[in-house]
């Protein structure tokens, strides 16, 4: 994970495996044995509002192929640009 300088936002990502009930048939359908999620998440944390200390987090996922392939740097990206502002 990672802390931005002023304490006010953590970054963190993840690999998290997932059960394969088959995966002979797994590979015959997809030619892979395993499959896994990739997740990139963030919390935005504001000490002070009206109603106390609030935590905000944001995540986006894709199975590691799709992440691989596509999806990973537009996740990665929107995980990254998301800013809260509180009224």
């Amino acid at each position: 994970f990672k802390l931005a300088d002023d304490g006010s936002r953590v970054t963190f990502s993840f690999l998290t495996p997932i059960s394969v009930a088959n995966p002979d048939e797994l590979e015959k359908q997809q030619g892979v044995r395993s499959l896994s999620r990739r997740t990139e998440a963030a919390a935005l944390l504001r000490p002070k509002t009206p109603s106390g200390p609030t935590v905000v987090a944001v995540w986006g996922s894709a199975l590691e192929g799709d992440w691989e392939k596509d999806l990973g740097e537009s996740i990665k990206r929107s995980v990254s640009s998301f800013a809260w502002s509180a009224s």
